[in-house]
């Protein structure tokens, strides 16, 4: 089931491309690691201002001090590596049947399809007859069916 952007929405839409899906997928991941880094530190500080007392070991510990060195390294290598693997599968380069350029300017949309040498603007239609406010165009873009696009 698809969903529609509403109000006060917190996630994005469905993709409708694998592009879409792993950025997605990327965001959820670094949502995740950053909570979790906030809710550790958090927890650190907490108990430290209820502590009174200094721990030894907290200014001596070698296996800690090799811990709190991997774990980010390791973490920033998980991002970097996810991060290469969209960047390079968004720049691939495809045979695609016809691209399209969409602009959105403040007002209306600017569609160009380059390789056909066409362009046409498509503005918002003020009829309160829909049932979805301010998202219908009196221009709608045109796109083939079961090709692939960029």
């Amino acid at each position: 089931m698809l969903k529609m952007m509403t109000w006060m929405n917190l996630n994005f839409q469905n993709p409708n491309s694998m592009n879409l899906f792993k950025l997605i997928m990327f965001n959820n991941m670094l949502m995740i690691i950053m909570l979790n880094i906030l809710i550790i530190l958090l927890l650190m500080m907490k108990f430290n201002m209820k502590n009174k007392f200094n721990n030894k070991k907290m200014y001596n510990n070698q296996i800690m001090e090799f811990m709190w060195t991997i774990i980010p390294m390791l973490l920033i290598t998980m991002i970097m590596m996810m991060s290469i693997n969209i960047l390079f599968y968004n720049n691939e380069m495809k045979k695609n049947f016809i691209n399209i350029k969409i602009y959105g300017n403040q007002w209306f949309w600017n569609y160009e399809y380059p390789m056909m040498n066409k362009s046409f603007n498509s503005y918002l239609m003020m009829n309160t007859n829909y049932n979805f406010f301010m998202l219908e165009t009196d221009n709608n873009m045109i796109i083939p069916f079961n090709y692939q696009m960029l």
